[in-house]
């Protein structure tokens, strides 16, 4: 796929940080199909779109970094 995230180290140092309720690899496979809509719950086979979306919800804002 042209235009393909190849490197997922922002989104692993983004996941981290989101509070986490019981098993993290199916919490993130629920993620990734939400931002894919169902399409795939498996990371390399985000769009790049759907990457930089997912990647908005998952990072932090300022405002966290102010608050701790």
């Amino acid at each position: 796929m042209a235009g393909s995230v190849k490197n997922y180290r922002r989104f692993y140092a983004a996941f981290k940080k989101v509070p986490h309720y019981g098993d993290e690899e199916e919490q993130k496979e629920a993620l990734i199909s939400t931002y894919t809509k169902g399409r795939t719950s498996h990371l390399r086979e985000m769009t790049t779109r759907e990457y930089t979306d997912c990647l908005l919800y998952t990072s932090p804002s300022p405002r966290d970094y102010a608050a701790s």
